[in-house]
């Protein structure tokens, strides 16, 4: 009797007993039913996004900065040369010497150029009467023109016979802090323009020394 009990346990507790799928089924219902790391796979799958989110928003704030500060020595270059009563090329070498501290802390003489001329109109044709550029590295061709040719001035910009027009223009070269050269070399990188208008104060400036 008892040998008999005994085989029937044995039979219950072999039709019991799990078969491969069904132990597969069942781990994987523990599996799905856990929590355990639910934060930490969240936090993985949305790293790369505010990673983007962050470096993007920086090489914004950065880009922007960088135009208020170009603006701002554009406009400082035109208004010093304007207030002097003679220029000389000494003279507007230290104007230019006082950029990288305005820029700052943005790197200067390799990305940027300063170009400072004097326009005049003579008769009905507007000329540059003499133009001076910041030392470095950096290749920029005036848009206004060149030493001794025609000059182009905005079309809104009135200036009479004989009168003189000082003009800075500055180019810069701007370079994300995210993306290092060799894997941007392919993409044609911008180059901000800024330009200033100034009228001589003192003096006509037609001639530098």
């Amino acid at each position: 009797m008892r040998a008999r009990l005994m085989r029937a346990r044995l039979m219950r507790a072999r039709l019991m007993r799990p078969g491969p799928i069904r132990g597969w089924t069942h781990r994987l219902g523990r599996l799905w039913r856990d929590r355990r790391g639910t934060m930490i796979a969240e936090f993985a799958m949305s790293l790369p996004m505010m990673l983007i989110l962050v470096m993007s928003g920086t090489e914004v704030s950065r880009y922007i900065i960088l135009q208020q500060k170009l603006d701002r020595a554009t406009t400082a270059v035109a208004d010093l040369i304007s207030q002097e009563e003679d220029a000389t090329t000494a003279k507007v070498n230290a104007v230019f010497d006082a950029i990288p501290s305005i820029l700052a802390p943005y790197t200067f003489s390799d990305n940027g150029a300063f170009i400072i001329s004097s326009v005049v109109l003579e008769g009905s044709t507007l000329k540059v009467a003499w133009q001076r550029r910041s030392a470095g590295a950096f290749a920029a061709t005036s848009k206004i023109g060149a030493q001794g040719g025609p000059a182009t001035l905005p079309a809104g910009l009135v200036i009479r016979t004989n009168e003189t027009i000082i003009v800075s223009e500055s180019f810069y070269r701007f370079e994300p802090m995210f993306a290092p050269s060799h894997f941007t070399s392919w993409a044609n990188v911008e180059t901000s323009y800024h330009q200033a208008f100034y009228r001589p104060r003192f003096g006509a400036l037609t001639t530098i020394d």
